[in-house]
């Protein structure tokens, strides 16, 4: 997480009572209004709710053995490749434990589909194409080529591929750490790692040093100029230009990885 980043959340719970069950609705609605409404000092959190299964046309709440046998049964490998970062924040131990487990199981466990890492690609063009491309004056340091979701998507990808020997984190600094020092891949990674770190810099500067909720850089040369000295950059030019050189190496990273899984 990051100064004013979004929530991704997914109610579970276990009742056999339907009066319990919507309880367990009304709690969720109430979470979720609780956090976002505006009040005079702010608000907390944006929160998403669209990974539970069937996404917003579903109940908010959703019972435990139907989401994990829609997990099971129908989940995409994009559902999939998301939950690599579940964890749990509320609730029961025994119970989110036991959720957690089954949801691990079923992610690095189940056998990956044919063309598993084109579908990868696939599902990247897609995000990429929801911003505005980059030029040599502009960048989206999270959606753009070589933003931030190249590191994601490659170190999902990763996860996936170990199966069940993955990594049992879901922190990204954790995971660039961890492959950084393994046989294969340690050197793409460290460039990854230095890469993620200075793209996270930029993203906090821009929300807290210009105090907006954006991944896009701005094309104003007074906040460029302070973004660059923000950044302790000599110069608007020279950040520019390692941050051009920064997301070009992160996207040939992303591709020779993906690459080197099929």
């Amino acid at each position: 997480m990051n100064f004013r980043s979004d929530l991704d959340v997914v109610f579970l719970y276990r009742a056999t009572r339907k009066s319990d069950a919507e309880r367990c609705e009304q709690l969720a609605s109430k979470i979720m209004t609780s956090c976002s409404r505006m009040t005079p000092g702010g608000k907390l959190y944006d929160i998403d709710a669209r990974l539970r299964p069937e996404g917003r046309n579903a109940p908010l709440a959703v019972a435990e053995k139907q989401y994990l046998d829609y997990f099971r049964q129908r989940a995409s490998l994009w559902e999939r490749q998301s939950l690599t970062r579940a964890r749990v924040i509320a609730g029961d131990k025994k119970f989110s434990s036991a959720v957690i487990e089954s949801v691990r199981d079923s992610i690095y466990r189940s056998s990956l589909p044919n063309g598993w890492t084109e579908e990868i690609f696939s599902m990247r063009r897609k995000t990429e194409s929801r911003s505005r491309t980059s030029t040599s004056e502009f960048f989206n340091i999270k959606l753009g080529a070589g933003g931030l979701m190249d590191v994601e998507f490659a170190i999902q990808a990763l996860q996936l591929h170990r199966g069940k020997k993955a990594f049992p984190s879901t922190n990204m600094y954790d995971l660039l750490e961890l492959y950084s020092r393994g046989a294969s891949h340690a050197e793409r990674i460290r460039a990854l790692n230095k890469n993620y770190k200075l793209l996270r810099r930029v993203e906090t500067s821009l929300r807290l040093g210009l105090d907006v909720k954006t991944h896009i850089i701005p094309a104003d040369d007074e906040s460029l100029d302070y973004l660059a000295r923000l950044l302790r950059y000599p110069s608007t030019k020279e950040f520019l230009s390692s941050l051009h050189a920064c997301m070009k190496e992160t996207r040939t990273l992303f591709e020779s990885i993906l690459r080197s899984l099929t």
